[in-house]
C-alpha cells in the first residue's frame, strides 16, 4: 500500500459472483455460472464474431456499425484462448476486502456505468464513504464520451496534489 497513491475502479466490480445481483456489486449470479461460462468463455472459442459483436453492443451507448467494427477489431487482437481463459479466471475474482481496506488508506475513485448507480452508490456509502463516485453511460463511457470522462478524472487527479 505504501507505493500506491490512489486507486481507481473503472466499471469493474470488486467481486465477480454474488448470490443476489440486484443488491450486490457483481457481474455473475452464483446460481448461473454455467450460463456465463457458455457465453463469455465458450462462445469466445466457438463463435468469436457473434460474441464480440454482442459484447460491443452491450458496452456502447451508441452502438453504430463503425464503433462496433472498431471494438471487434481490437478484440480480435487477443487470441481466442487468451480471451476465454481471461474471462473464465476473472469469474472467480474477489478483492472486495482489499478494496475496502484501500479505501480507508488511499483516495479512491469509483466510476461505473449508469446501470450500476444505485447498487454501487449504496456500496460506496457503506464501505468507502470518503471515495469519489461517478457514473455515466455504459461500459465504454470513457471512450464514447471521453471529454466528460476526462474532466471528471482530471478533477480526481488534481485532488491528489
Amino acid at each position: 500500500v505504501d507505493n500506491i497513491k490512489a486507486v481507481m475502479v473503472l466499471d469493474g466490480s470488486p467481486k465477480t459472483m454474488s448470490d443476489n445481483l440486484k443488491n450486490s456489486w457483481a457481474w455473475i449470479d452464483k446460481k448461473d455460472t454455467g450460463k456465463i461460462r457458455q457465453s463469455a468463455t465458450m462462445q469466445v472459442l466457438s463463435h468469436r464474431e457473434r460474441f464480440f459483436e454482442g459484447f460491443a453492443k452491450w458496452m456502447l451507448e451508441s452502438p453504430t456499425p463503425s464503433k462496433i467494427n472498431q471494438i471487434t477489431e481490437i478484440a480480435y487482437e487477443t487470441p481466442a484462448y487468451v480471451a476465454a481463459l481471461t474471462n473464465e479466471t476473472a469469474s472467480y475474482a474477489d478483492y472486495e476486502n482489499t478494496l475496502i481496506s484501500l479505501a480507508k488508506k488511499r483516495p479512491l475513485y469509483i466510476f461505473v456505468r449508469n446501470e450500476w448507480e444505485k447498487v454501487v452508490g449504496a456500496w460506496v456509502k457503506k464501505y468507502a464513504p470518503k471515495a469519489r463516485f461517478s457514473h455515466m453511460g455504459k461500459h465504454l463511457m470513457f471512450w464514447e464520451d471521453h471529454e466528460k470522462f476526462n474532466r471528471k478524472f482530471d478533477g480526481f487527479l488534481k485532488s491528489l496534489d
